[in-house]
C-alpha cells in the first residue's frame, strides 16, 4: 500500500478490520451530514457490518444491496437498477471508482429520467474534498428548484448542469 491521499489532513485506520482500511473522519462527517440515505453497493455485502467498517464509520446497520453475482462488475449496475426501478422519480447519487462499472452506468443514466449524479473517484486517492463539494452543490440545486411549474416534472437537468459546471 503506498501513501495516503494529502486531500484530507487525517487518515484512521479502521480498527475493526484485519486488512489495512483507512477513511478520513472529516470525509466521513461531510458526508452523514449530507439530506440523503445512504446504500453500500458494494462486493462486501452485508460484511461491510460483519467486518465493523460500517461502525468504525458510524453508520452501522447501514442497508447495502445485495449482489447477483460478486465476479461481474456488472453486478453492481443491476442491482442499483433493481432497487431504483420500483422508485422511478427518485434522484440518486453513484460514487463508484470502477471505470468498467462507470462506463456502462452512465451509458445506462443517459436512458432514464431520474435525477442522478455520477461521481468516478480516483481508485489510489477516493473522494476528494471537491466531490463532496459537487454532491452538496447537486443536493442544493435539486432541492431549490427540485419540481418546474410545468406537470410536476424534475428539473434536474438543470441540477446536474449547475453542479458539473461548478
Amino acid at each position: 500500500m503506498g501513501p495516503l491521499p494529502t486531500c484530507w489532513p487525517t487518515w484512521v485506520r479502521s480498527p475493526s478490520i484485519h486488512m489495512p482500511v483507512f477513511f478520513a473522519p472529516n470525509l466521513v462527517a461531510r458526508l452523514t451530514a449530507l439530506p440523503v440515505e445512504r446504500i453500500w453497493c458494494s462486493t462486501w455485502e452485508k460484511e461491510v457490518d460483519t467486518f465493523g467498517l460500517s461502525k468504525d464509520l458510524g453508520w452501522a446497520g447501514q442497508q447495502y444491496l445485495r449482489l447477483p453475482d460478486q465476479r461481474q462488475p456488472w453486478s453492481k449496475l443491476v442491482a442499483i437498477r433493481e432497487y431504483l426501478l420500483p422508485q422511478e422519480a427518485r434522484p440518486f447519487i453513484w460514487v463508484d471508482d470502477d471505470n468498467r462499472l462507470v462506463s456502462s452506468g452512465m451509458r445506462w443514466a443517459r436512458t432514464i429520467q431520474q435525477p442522478h449524479l455520477l461521481i468516478r473517484p480516483e481508485k489510489k486517492v477516493g473522494l476528494t474534498p471537491l466531490h463532496v463539494a459537487r454532491i452538496e452543490k447537486w443536493l442544493q440545486v435539486l432541492g431549490d428548484g427540485e419540481v418546474s411549474g410545468r406537470a410536476g416534472q424534475p428539473t434536474w437537468r438543470a441540477a446536474a448542469r449547475s453542479a458539473r459546471d461548478s
